[in-house]
């Protein structure tokens, strides 16, 4: 397996270095029940966990955030957020040497993270 390209690095990169894309479907049976551990471009830590039950906790710079993950009816990952809102998220997550990498529309990395089993941070 390839190692994951540098930080801040475009689609194509990952590509080249084996990354494949996720579908919906994969993505929902990754997370559920783990917890993905990673950063931000900017090197900010961050923990989500993904309850079974479709909760979804996110610790960011010391803050607990808290909104319900599920796959709508198209098969898409979405979340619906303490105010109710629901969204699709429209964002492609790749993997690539053991990394989950977040990209926007433009193929600007915007995460990335390694999934950790269970929830050892008791989120």
């Amino acid at each position: 397996m390839a190692p994951v390209p540098p930080r801040s690095t475009q689609l194509a990169q990952v590509l080249d270095a084996g990354g494949r894309l996720l579908s919906q479907g994969e993505l929902a049976a990754l997370v559920s029940g783990n917890t993905l551990r990673g950063e931000l471009p900017n090197g900010t830590p961050f923990t989500v966990y993904f309850a079974a039950d479709g909760r979804k906790s996110v610790l960011l710079n010391g803050a607990r955030t808290e909104v319900r993950w599920y796959m709508d009816d198209e098969g898409r990952f979405c979340e619906e957020s303490v105010a109710r809102a629901r969204s699709h998220i429209g964002v492609d997550i790749y993997a690539c040497g053991g990394w989950y990498l977040l990209f926007d529309e433009d193929g600007r990395e915007l995460e990335r993270s390694q999934v950790v089993p269970g929830n050892p941070a008791g989120l």
